[in-house]
């Protein structure tokens, strides 16, 4: 009797998970309930009738915009984006809103990670969620910066995302979003207007391009509350012959910046300009160069030619492509370095030759990604792991100005790297100037 109900026992359990394993594959089979078109239609129009200019950022539907579809099966949240220059339209945009019967929260940049940002990104309005009829719509706006670009904030950066996220029917956390899951900046673009799936809508006039940069659009916001402890214990050097360094200096960096995108070839702050950046918000102006990082495999047999068409002399050339490169040109009397760099495992490393031993050096960095801050009013890019890149270079007394240093002994992380043979030194030490 008792193995018998035992028995029994098994094949109810056996049912009940059949049962369980069958639902669940129909909730798989199950094709996704398709996205809403009526409240983006409408949203459209409302903004239409403001009027706000609006642009499409979605990446999803812009991927898919060739499609029949591209709005069906939509996911998350559908990202549309205004220019924060709009904002007496954007206020208003709320009762207008509401008397359409939309549902709508405002998006504060109320704790920014930089809590001494620039008052251009402190304490505003970042971008709204807006919903009807179980829809959801994230309104971005895009901040004007210098240099030509978008900012736009972290939702996390507001004090109440996570119940607003709630209210909204989205888990309470930012990757339930397309952009701003994290800061981010974007070049300025402009924008068409096509029509997708009946709607009039404008999206980037490059698709392809604003795809690309959301794919590496991390933004970090340089400390200026570190800088303002720096200078108050350190001072500043506010010298004629400082002022006139940093004039250069800015100038060299900016013709850089244009030869380098011109080319296409991504480059961060290094060395002493790194730290600069991150110690100070500013050039160290007794460092008497401006330092770039570059991967050795986006290097352009156009990178010396095009320097020297912008007015750069060529100062040397040392290494191989596949081997410690490095360039050096020389800009109105001002130096500039491109340190050329390699992965190795789980590190990353550039080299250094000694022209009169033809000795060999490497510098070893803990492996690190790319981020774009502002410096100098340009966008420019700086490893996203700053400290861990600085204390590699600089060690622990990095926040302490030295003024000696020898590139050969200082940095912690220099190694000796062997030494060139003399019979290759015509091709790999190369002094122009």
């Amino acid at each position: 009797m008792i193995v018998k109900r035992q028995a029994i026992k098994l094949i109810f359990g056996a049912g009940a998970l059949m049962l369980v394993g069958q639902l669940l594959m129909l909730r798989l089979l199950r094709p996704p309930v398709p996205f809403r078109l009526e409240p983006v239609s409408q949203f459209v129009n409302v903004t239409a009738a403001i009027p706000l200019p609006i642009i499409l950022l979605d990446r999803a539907v812009l991927t898919q915009l060739s499609d029949m579809c591209p709005f069906c099966n939509l996911q998350h949240p559908v990202a549309f984006a205004s220019l924060y220059k709009h904002i007496h339209e954007v206020q208003s945009l709320q009762s207008v809103l509401d008397a359409s019967g939309f549902k709508s929260t405002i998006l504060l940049n109320t704790l920014p990670v930089e809590p001494a940002a620039p008052k251009v990104v402190r304490d505003v309005p970042t971008g709204f969620l807006i919903a009807k009829d179980g829809v959801v719509i994230h309104l971005v706006l895009l901040h004007e910066r210098a240099d030509s670009y978008w900012w736009f904030g972290a939702v996390q950066s507001d004090f109440g995302i996570k119940q607003k996220l709630l209210d909204f029917g989205l888990p309470g956390h930012a990757p339930t979003l397309d952009i701003m899951i994290d800061e981010g900046a974007v070049d300025r673009f402009k924008g068409v207007l096509v029509e997708v799936q009946g709607l009039n809508l404008m999206v980037p006039s490059s698709i392809n391009l604003y795809l690309e940069q959301r794919s590496s659009d991390h933004f970090i916001e340089c400390s200026h509350s570190r800088a303002a402890a720096f200078f108050d214990e350190f001072g500043d050097d506010d010298s004629s012959e400082a002022l006139k360094f940093k004039h250069k200096a800015w100038k060299l960096l900016t013709t850089a910046k244009q030869v380098l995108d011109q080319l296409n070839i991504p480059f961060w702050l290094s060395s002493g300009t790194c730290l600069g950046y991150y110690r100070q918000c500013d050039l160290i102006t007794y460092s008497k160069d401006v330092d770039l990082g570059i991967m050795a495999s986006d290097y352009s047999t156009n990178l010396i030619p095009e320097f020297q068409k912008r007015g750069f002399k060529l100062k040397h050339v040392f290494g191989r492509i596949n081997d410690s490169f490095e360039i050096s040109f020389v800009y109105d009397d001002l130096k500039l370095d491109l340190f050329f760099f390699y992965r190795e495992g789980n590190s990353i490393w550039n080299g250094g030759t000694q022209a009169k031993s033809g000795l060999k050096f490497k510098y070893v960095f803990p492996s690190f990604t790319l981020c774009w801050t502002e410096f100098l009013q340009l966008k420019v890019r700086v490893p996203c792991e700053t400290l861990s890149y600085i204390l590699a270079n600089y060690g622990s007394g990095w926040s302490t100005p030295q003024r000696a240093w020898d590139w050969k002994s200082s940095p912690p992380n220099v190694r000796p790297n062997g030494e060139w043979e003399k019979k290759d030194w015509p091709e790999v030490i190369q002094v122009y100037y």
